[in-house]
């Protein structure tokens, strides 16, 4: 199957694990963001900072979204990858949403 590729699989699984390690990061990032947003909309009760938090929510919920579905559901990579720029889409429009809206 991998006839004379051996170094290049070898190399490809080296890469899916720094991937796996920077998309780990990538949630816990976005996580804490999300988190900090809603501290502040709690303690300030302004809608801009809701819609920061859920924007980063979309983002983050979009990475993990396309590993669950690549790498555990069996989805093609094109797919996963569809849903997660639709996910990245939502993220950003919440964003800009919070930003200009008053």
């Amino acid at each position: 199957p991998c006839l004379g590729r051996s170094q290049e699989v070898e190399n490809m699984s080296q890469l899916l694990w720094l991937v796996r390690v920077m998309e780990a990061l990538i949630i816990l990032c976005g996580f804490t963001i999300v988190l900090i947003a809603l501290r502040g909309y709690r303690g300030s009760n302004s809608r801009s900072l809701a819609y920061l938090a859920a924007g980063f929510a979309f983002l983050t919920i979009g990475s993990v979204i396309e590993g669950i579905f690549y790498e555990i559901a069996g989805v093609g990579l094109l797919e996963a990858h569809a849903v997660e720029t639709f996910f990245q889409l939502a993220g950003f429009l919440s964003v800009i949403y919070g930003i200009y809206a008053r």
